[in-house]
């Protein structure tokens, strides 16, 4: 059987901002055909060679979580500095690992704004930066483009979960918000279940804490069966292929998170994530279980009660750099004229190709 072998990098700064991850992976993959379908390319494989986290500084967290107010020029501003801090890490990351052997870069920035029905999406840090900094091809703004097509811009994991993860029949991230993948009939669905650690760190962080670590304020609580309706109730408008943001968790979920007592607030949105997922994975026999989530020790138990099937955590290493490692992945399908989203997970109805490529000047 023919093969290609392809290195490729992915940055990610997720929702909950806690950093810029960077994973180099090698892919393995059939090339026998010239399918857009990545399906048909299989088997895949991958290879994490080397991954780095670097953390916001608690000024830069600060100023992330408030660069959606900006004035345009002053966000153009903080886009150009976010994208050459990248290029400073990155760096940094390529004193380990030669940059140039990668083919191509996935970078997803944090996220200032997401409407779905304005069909707007915007991620921070310039690209073209990138690309010129380090003369690779880079692909990024990865949800404009399935927005235009008529999804929802998100999950936008579920092709790498399809390919990489395909011995599990569910999927599960634990990231700022909690999001899942599963298998069905022959079909993959996916979506966004509940809000998830970008209200775990800000409770924590009330109490004093950066992160609730291990789950050990969680654990602490009890739930407020009040509070534990109010969140099921918040979702209510979303019945099926949810993409949440954090417009809506701000002005919906946390104003509710913050009027508990705490540590109960923490313990009650633990049992909410759960819930969640039970409602959407009561079928699922394998769960794959990752994000920076699955170290909560309280939240992984009673997601663990409540999912009838077996639930799996990888190695630390694939918990932590999930995100970027598929990044990496739907970067390179896009380069090699590839789909890298599937029907039924962001409800375009029809496989397509996101990400906009920007070439070295």
């Amino acid at each position: 059987m023919k093969q290609r072998i392809v290195t490729a990098i992915g940055l990610m700064s997720g929702t909950s901002l806690d950093g810029l991850d960077i994973c180099s992976v090698r892919f393995r993959h059939s090339a026998n055909c010239r399918d857009a379908n990545p399906s048909a390319h299989r088997p895949w494989s991958f290879e994490i060679l080397v991954a780095k986290t670097f953390p916001h500084t608690s000024e830069q967290k600060g100023e992330l979580l408030k660069a959606h107010q900006l004035a345009d020029a002053d966000r153009r501003t903080l886009d150009r500095s976010y994208a050459g801090w990248v290029v400073e890490k990155l760096r940094e990351f390529g004193r380990t690992h030669p940059i140039d052997a990668a083919e191509v870069l996935g970078f997803h920035g944090p996220t200032l704004f997401h409407d779905v029905e304005k069909k707007i999406s915007v991620q921070l840090g310039d690209a073209s930066i990138i690309a010129h900094e380090f003369n690779r091809p880079v692909v990024a703004d990865f949800r404009t483009a399935d927005l235009l097509a008529g999804g929802r811009g998100a999950p936008l994991v579920p092709m790498g979960d399809t390919l990489l993860f395909s011995s599990f029949d569910a999927r599960v991230n634990l990231g700022g918000f909690a999001n899942f993948s599963r298998d069905e009939n022959g079909k993959t669905i996916a979506s966004d279940s509940s809000i998830c650690n970008f209200a775990l760190d800000r409770l924590a962080q009330r109490m004093g804490h950066p992160f609730d670590r291990n789950g050990q304020l969680s654990a602490q609580g009890t739930v407020d069966k009040v509070l534990l309706k109010q969140l099921e109730g918040s979702m209510d408008p979303f019945t099926s292929g949810v993409a949440l943001s954090r417009e809506w968790a701000e002005a919906v979920a946390l104003p509710l998170l913050e009027k508990a007592e705490l540590p109960n607030a923490l313990t009650t949105l633990c049992e909410h994530v759960a819930l969640q997922l039970k409602r959407h994975l009561n079928s699922a026999q394998r769960v794959l279980l990752s994000g920076g989530g699955a170290h909560n020790d309280h939240l992984v138990g009673r997601i663990r009660h409540h999912l009838p099937g077996t639930v799996q955590i990888p190695d630390t290493q694939t918990i932590e750099m999930k995100e970027a490692l598929i990044f990496a992945l739907l970067a390179y399908l896009k380069k090699a004229q590839m789909h890298n989203v599937l029907k039924g997970t962001t409800g375009t109805g029809f496989d397509h190709t996101t990400g906009a490529l920007f070439l070295p000047s």
